[in-house]
């Protein structure tokens, strides 16, 4: 693959570069924007959610009447 001069200074400063081949689509970006997502592409995220009750245990998110957080409004 052969990028443009224009799609290499877009990517140089940090562009996405979109294009299509035989009809898939794909998107380019520089490494370290990859390396920072990479993770969240991940289908196993059960590493995070342990996290994120922590988190909340820590934060006293379990203490009653917080499970009326727990629930919103149809319309704001």
């Amino acid at each position: 693959m052969t990028l443009t001069a224009e799609q290499l200074f877009a990517a140089a400063k940090g562009q996405s570069i979109r294009f299509s081949q035989n009809g898939v689509e794909f998107v380019v970006v520089r490494s370290e924007v990859f390396d920072k997502v990479s993770n969240l592409l991940e289908s196993d995220h059960d590493e995070l959610r342990i996290m994120l009750a922590r988190s909340s245990e820590a934060n006293s998110c379990d203490e009653p009447g917080m499970e009326a957080d727990d629930s919103y409004p149809a319309q704001p």
